[in-house]
């Protein structure tokens, strides 16, 4: 009897065990409430000047208060974009608040990108979990 308990003791404990941790429940719309002050001065920054950051995946600066450490996405527009001419061009950022695996995310979202406004726009029709916060920004679920 004692032979048979150590090995179903440890398939048991190994069984209860996910390297993968579920999605963090978040309500965006809470953390718009609390953070939505701190990240439009982030996009500012960013709007203004463009050469601090790059595209793609950035950490947030040091003094930034956001309760999440996933970063932000910066899209100028097109992976071709040069950040000279970002005044001309279209943006999108996505502040995570949980990257999730593969392309699934949330994140709450900026953006002057007429087609990811549209996009956007449909996701926050179809209802469900995504929101529009405010001209420009969103919460999306995706």
């Amino acid at each position: 009897m004692r032979t048979i308990a150590w090995p179903l003791l440890i398939l048991c404990s190994l069984a209860s065990c996910n390297p993968f941790p579920g999605p963090r429940k978040v309500d965006l719309k809470k953390e718009w409430a609390k953070s939505g002050f701190h990240l439009k001065t982030l996009a500012q920054q960013i709007l203004q000047d463009p050469a601090k950051f790059q595209f793609g995946n950035n950490e947030f600066p040091d003094d930034f208060e956001y309760p999440f450490d996933d970063g932000f996405f910066l899209n100028y527009g097109s992976r071709h974009s040069s950040t000279e001419n970002i005044q001309q061009q279209t943006v999108t950022i996505k502040f995570y608040t949980d990257r999730g695996l593969l392309d699934h995310y949330s994140a709450i979202i900026f953006t002057n990108n007429p087609i990811d406004i549209g996009e956007f726009e449909s996701n926050v029709a179809n209802g469900g979990n995504d929101y529009k916060l405010e001209e420009g920004w969103y919460a999306i679920n995706d």
